[in-house]
């Protein structure tokens, strides 16, 4: 049989990485952003939404300096979704590390800023599992136990 398992592996994860940014390519225009990338091209994949996410994060923020709440909200969900779409390819980076952290802290308080705007509130909590906590968000109050809030 050819290819070891370690190269079969190696290829559906690059074709799950193809797909997902074929998917995020096509649904951009809908969710009124643009892309312009190099297929295979990880930098510029990741620049290019990277920048849309930076972009949209910037409209959010004016839409929250004006008290256009609702308005504010979707964009930081937007820009944070954008984030995440930049996260898919960063393996192929030069720096795979530090655009992780860069872009992860990004997308994460975006999406921090559209859960404390949501209504009611979503909070962050941690769940209990065996040996350690997982981290998530909720935003019915009642039923979070206590001990699982942060």
């Amino acid at each position: 049989m050819p290819g070891s398992g370690a190269s079969r592996e190696a290829a559906s994860a690059g074709w799950r990485r193809a797909a997902a940014r074929r998917r995020a390519a096509r649904r951009a225009p809908q969710r009124g952003g643009s892309y312009a990338t190099a297929d295979g091209d990880a930098e510029t994949w990741v620049s290019t939404w990277a920048a849309l996410s930076g972009t949209v994060r910037a409209q959010a923020g004016k839409c929250a300096a004006e008290g256009r709440a609702v308005s504010a909200r979707d964009a930081f969900l937007r820009a944070a979704g954008y984030f995440g779409t930049a996260l898919v390819a960063v393996d192929g980076c030069a720096d795979p590390e530090a655009r992780l952290g860069e872009l992860f802290t990004e997308h994460r308080d975006c999406f921090d800023h559209f859960a404390a705007a949501w209504d009611p509130p979503a909070e962050r909590v941690a769940i209990p599992t065996k040996g350690s906590r997982c981290r998530a968000t909720s935003s019915a109050r009642r039923a979070v136990p206590e001990r699982c809030r942060r």
